[in-house]
């Protein structure tokens, strides 16, 4: 594909932000920006809850990336989801209603929003991609943008499909993406049927511990969780095996049904020898739920990365509402299969799609992956290879550049539009 100028729109950017999106949309340029010409179009906010904040307005270079920020008409005055933005659950909003949500929704920046529009205009912009549809610097940014627009949905789940106006300015978008295969479908149908193309999951960096081609290193000493590291199923002496427990969104309910189920299953007589390991940003949390089942035996990490969960037998998700389910990435990088919630449909697409994950709904469920996985020494040793070839391909940065211009490409062959 021919070198082309690009415009990312994203709210805010930069990975030293307090935001997943913000992160991701600083990976996504600095990916792109290897083929192609990329400029930032960003606000001066540092934070989503006020976007509050005051980085420097104008031209700035961002790990990289040219970019520029622009400044917000206004800022939040409180956190509070009620007192700033209308009741949409109230109901249906008529245009004005909508269109007053989304201002208050924000980042609302005149100034970039028009800046956008005069450079759409020119022949000199190829494609204005607009980051994230949860915020009003997607929705105007399309609008500004017209026959260049482009979208990228992340976070499919908490999309504002519900509002009649939004889908349809959506549907009229030249281009749609997203990132995972399992989103595309669930997008549509969120948004009347209109398609969205999926790129892959972004490439992260704790899966190049694999290296090239998905096959992974040996674990040494430092990097299994068991100091000396520990043998997978089938091939130890009955030492423990290591369970990881990926706490990496916030705690809720659920996770705690979850926790609750492996304490009972690990403190039942006859079943498999197991020490567990929290790892993930609520790791702590999720530990000290259990402290007093686990009597501080239970190791507690919040690194998470192919090296360090090496040498787990498998990993047992929590869940969470994440932008991508990263920690569950590494554990397959590691070679552990995946033990996820069947109500968390993102996490469920990702076993479906590596075919190195089982799924669980009840607490015997959970109990019986578990020690299938433990017990079947061929079926782990499928699984595990499975896991770290799916690992591998998730790191190839320029396969998922390819897949990124593949799906460029269908706008230029008018494939995107419903």
């Amino acid at each position: 594909m021919a070198r082309r100028r690009i415009i990312l729109v994203s709210h805010l950017f930069g990975s030293d932000l307090p935001s997943d999106s913000a992160r991701a949309a600083a990976r996504f340029a600095r990916l792109i920006a290897r083929r192609h010409d990329v400029t930032v179009f960003t606000t001066t906010a540092v934070e989503e809850t006020l976007w509050s904040g005051e980085l420097p307005v104008g031209a700035a270079v961002v790990e990289g990336v040219a970019a520029r920020r622009f400044p917000l008409d206004f800022r939040r005055q409180n956190a509070e989801r009620g007192e700033t933005e209308p009741p949409v659950s109230a109901g249906r909003l008529d245009a004005r209603a909508e269109e007053r949500w989304w201002r208050l929704r924000g980042p609302f920046s005149t100034a970039l929003f028009t800046r956008v529009a005069r450079e759409s205009a020119t022949a000199a912009v190829d494609l204005v991609l607009c980051w994230d549809a949860r915020f009003a610097t997607a929705r105007f940014g399309i609008e500004a943008a017209g026959a260049r627009a482009a979208l990228f949905a992340v976070a499919a789940e908490t999309v504002p499909a519900h509002l009649a106006g939004f889908t349809e300015l959506v549907r009229r978008v030249p281009l749609r993406l997203c990132a995972a295969p399992w989103d595309a479908p669930w997008l549509a149908s969120r948004f009347s049927g209109a398609p969205f193309i999926p790129c892959g999951l972004l490439p992260i960096a704790t899966a190049r511990a694999t290296g090239a081609g998905g096959q992974g290193r040996a674990a040494s000493s430092s990097d299994s969780l068991a100091a000396g590291g520990k043998p997978g199923p089938g091939e130890g002496d009955g030492a423990p095996h290591e369970i990881v427990v990926l706490a990496d969104g916030g705690l809720d309910l659920r996770a705690g049904g979850i926790l609750h189920a492996l304490a009972r299953w690990r403190a039942e007589p006859g079943r498999p020898a197991a020490r567990l390991r929290f790892a993930g940003r609520s790791a702590t949390q999720a530990a000290s739920a259990l402290d007093a089942v686990m009597r501080g035996e239970a190791a507690v990490s919040t690194r998470v990365d192919s090296a360090a969960l090496a040498g787990a037998a498998l990993a047992v998700s929590l869940g969470g509402r994440r932008l991508q389910p990263d920690a569950e990435i590494a554990a397959l990088s590691a070679g552990a299969p995946i033990v996820v919630p069947e109500e968390d449909r993102a996490l469920v697409g990702l076993a479906r799609d590596s075919n190195a994950g089982l799924w669980f709904a009840t607490r015997d469920e959970l109990a019986a992956c578990i020690e299938r996985l433990l017990d079947d020494g061929a079926l782990h040793a499928l699984l595990s290879r499975r896991a770290r070839v799916y690992g591998g391909a998730c790191a190839n940065e320029e396969a998922y550049l390819d897949g990124v211009e593949r799906a460029m490409a269908e706008k230029d062959r008018g494939n995107a539009a419903p």
